[in-house]
This record gives structure tokens, sequence and C-alpha cells, in this order.
């Protein structure tokens, strides 16, 4: 393409030098935005596509001292779900709530969860979708448990046994840590299944590992 060709192409054919600077300068800019827009896009499109893959990771948890698979093949969530509603007050019979995450999934949870429970001066959630605690003496408890936990349906767990760390009237709290066993005598988890509270099985971080599936 010849300059004169290029010059009428870019709207600079019969300009002073001054507007044709100024041409130059508008069409810069307005390459420079496109350029910007199309960049954010395609970072857009990256995350969404990675938010999509976390979604869909597949894998199966397994004890990290013997080995033993716990759970099925379970898929990622991109968070753990809200507890859903229950009245437990107004059931026929104690059991435990509907669970948190749904068969045959998994999330990981970000907060603190479990024992250590703490004394804080901020009153508030003890741990998440849970209520208020305080100790003995009336003052507000948070956790400084653990991060990281992989929390799953407990009806999705395998080959695991309860030992009661902190039982309450009809299952078991995480107040007292870790209360699930595994056949090799490890403790891996943390199960929730008192009747008032959500019901949840959490996996440590530090006890499972992971086996991705294909």
């Amino acid at each position: 393409m010849s300059q004169e060709e290029r010059d009428a192409r870019l709207g600079l054919t019969g300009l002073t030098g001054a507007e044709r600077e100024a041409r130059v300068r508008l069409l810069t800019e307005l390459v420079e935005r496109e350029a910007a827009a199309a960049r954010a896009a395609l970072q857009a499109q990256r995350a969404r596509r990675r938010a999509s893959e976390r979604e869909t990771e597949t894998a199966v948890f397994a004890c990290a001292a013997c080995g033993a698979a716990l759970t099925p093949a379970l898929r990622r969530l991109s968070a753990v779900p809200e507890a859903p509603f229950y009245a437990w007050w107004d059931a026929d019979e104690p059991g435990p709530s509907p669970a948190t995450v749904p068969s045959g999934f998994y999330a990981i949870e970000t907060e603190s969860y479990g024992a250590p429970l703490v004394v804080t001066d901020v009153s508030g959630p003890v741990m998440p979708r849970h209520g208020e605690h305080r100790n003995a003496e009336g003052k507000p408890l948070v956790s400084q448990g653990p991060r990281g936990n992989i929390v799953i349906n407990p009806d999705d767990a395998r080959g695991l046994s309860l030992r009661h760390a902190s039982p309450a009237c009809c299952g078991a709290t995480p107040d007292g840590g870790m209360n699930q066993l595994c056949a090799c005598g490890t403790l891996v988890a943390t199960l929730c299944s008192d009747c008032c509270l959500p019901y949840e099985l959490h996996l440590s971080a530090d006890q499972v590992r992971a086996i991705p599936q294909t």
C-alpha cells in the first residue's frame, strides 16, 4: 500500500501539519482503547473458563496415611452453598438437617472451621453457617480452626467411623475438632450432624489427598 493510499484510508489527505498531528493522536487513542477493551474481554473470557474448569474438577479423596478412598468421585463447586433452611424444632423425629453440599459434589471452605474456639470481642457466627456461640461466662467465641477443609455431603463418605469429640443431643458438632476416623485409625474429618446445625462433613486438607479423575 502506498503512502497516499494509507493517508486516504486514515483520513489524512489534504490536512495541514497541525491537523494531521491531531488526527494521528485521535486515531492512536482509538486504537489503544480498542486494544484495552480486547485485552479486558480476553481476560474475562479466561477467568470464566478457569471458573468453569474449577466447577467441573472431579476428584476422589483418600486418606493421606493409608491411601484408602474415603469418597466416590466428586465434582467441585465454586463455593460452599448456603445451608438449607430446616425447622428442626418442628421435626417429628430428631435427625440431621438437609445437607449443605449436594451429593456428588464438594467445595472448599475458605474460612476457619471447628476447634479451637477462642474468645472474641465481636459477637457473630462462631464459624461459617453457624450461629453465635458463647462460653460459660457468656463471652462470644469464634473459630480459629483450619482453613481449606473439603466440605462434602456426609452421605458421600466411605469407611469412616465416628469418634465423639463433641457430642450433642442427636449428632455430632465441630466444636471439639476432628471426630471421624479412617479404618486405619487416623482422624481425617469433622462431622457436623446435630439436628439444629448444618449437616456437613469437613475433610481435613492435611489428612486427605485428592486423586484427580478424568
